[in-house]
């Protein structure tokens, strides 16, 4: 399931999911929209995983429900805070294959629409983001 799709279902089933101690979610696709979700709604991320399995990357949220509504950077909904906090062993090798990611879609923008300037500007700040990430680890 992707993150949509968790997220829809945790939407339609509100009452049940903050009465629960924990739940475990694993976003296949889009781990970043359900994580900003998350954030928004109210959630703590207990802990979080990250797996490398078949060369794609999984990610695995532990969240209770608090009524804390938390405001993170945007960059946070992508890239973990908390498994760059514990130093997570594959977090290293996550962010080289997101940072050739961006810099490959910001090397393919024609910059002639105030679209693609936009995101072109958005890609470059996520790039020095994780350059900074990658000194830390």
């Amino acid at each position: 399931m992707g993150g949509n799709l968790i997220r829809d279902i945790i939407e339609n089933s509100l009452d049940i999911f903050k009465k629960l101690d924990y739940v475990i979610l694993q976003p296949v696709q889009n781990p970043e929209v359900l994580k900003e979700y998350i954030y928004s709604k109210g959630y703590d991320i207990l802990d979080e995983e990250l797996v490398k399995e078949d060369g794609k990357f999984y990610e695995i949220f532990k969240i209770r429900y608090n009524n804390n509504i938390k405001e993170i950077e945007n960059i946070y909904y992508e890239i973990s805070e908390i498994l760059l906090k514990k130093k997570h062993p594959v977090m290293k090798e996550y962010l080289n294959f997101k940072l050739e990611k961006y810099i490959k879609i910001c090397d393919g923008l024609k910059l002639n629409s105030e679209g693609s300037i936009s995101r072109k500007k958005e890609l470059e700040f996520k790039v020095s983001k994780i350059k900074e990430f990658l000194e830390c680890l």
